[in-house]
């Protein structure tokens, strides 16, 4: 644990279990356009890349009408914000792992393809929030995931280089972020992603309390 000045996590699938507050969103908006709703799968394929990948993601799996797509994706947007936190919570284990880190000095960010304020949002209902010491959002910086400036941009901001530092992720999406950036990648295999698929060399693990009971895999 003391190798690492910084560890970043990504938000949904990682931290928390926000799929049942997307698909809810994402199936009301598809209703109001007209549409029938779509399998969760779409969802997963899709949700790193932001809501309006999987805005775009629902209309193809539909073979919709492409021209929908900022509708639907203002529409979900909306939704989805109104009901960011009916449902959403963190995984097991993710709490006492937070407190863990927090107890050996280890500063901490959140680097999501979420938009800022969303993401903001999410963790202070959910009372996460007060373990990050900065959160990067999707419209944060220019570009998002998996281009590495948001999460170089946030080492920064937590005083750590990339090599005395880790990315937790659960995408293929969190993989290229981390190799991109050049950080160790540490991967939720029960997250959204399933498994790792990258060149890039990575640290599985299936469950917080692992992570828990071996700290020094960190």
């Amino acid at each position: 644990m003391n190798s690492r000045k910084a560890i970043v996590f990504d938000l949904d699938g990682t931290l928390v279990d926000t799929l049942p507050d997307l698909m809810g969103s994402l199936n009301k908006a598809l209703a109001e356009c007209g549409l029938p709703g779509v399998e969760a799968t779409v969802l997963l394929d899709s949700l790193h890349g932001g809501l309006g990948a999987t805005a775009g993601a629902a209309l193809r799996a539909l073979t919709a009408d492409m021209t929908l797509h900022p509708e639907l994706s203002k529409r979900y947007e909306q939704l989805y914000t109104d009901q960011l936190c009916e449902s959403s919570l963190p995984f097991s284990g993710v709490v006492d792992f937070l407190e863990m880190l927090k107890r050996a000095g280890v500063s901490m960010g959140v680097c999501t393809n979420k938009l800022e304020q969303q993401a903001k949002q999410l963790l202070t209902h959910l009372d996460l929030i007060q373990y990050f010491d900065a959160v990067v959002g999707a419209d944060t910086y220019p570009y998002s995931k998996p281009h590495p400036l948001p999460l170089l941009k946030l080492l920064e901001q937590l005083g750590a280089e990339p090599s005395a530092s880790a990315f937790v992720g659960d995408s293929v999406v969190d993989a290229h972020t981390a190799l991109n950036a050049q950080v160790p990648l540490l991967y939720y295999t029960q997250g959204y992603g399933g498994s790792c698929k990258t060149e890039w060399k990575a640290i599985e693990f299936d469950c917080y309390s692992s992570l828990l009971s071996h700290p020094a895999q960190t």
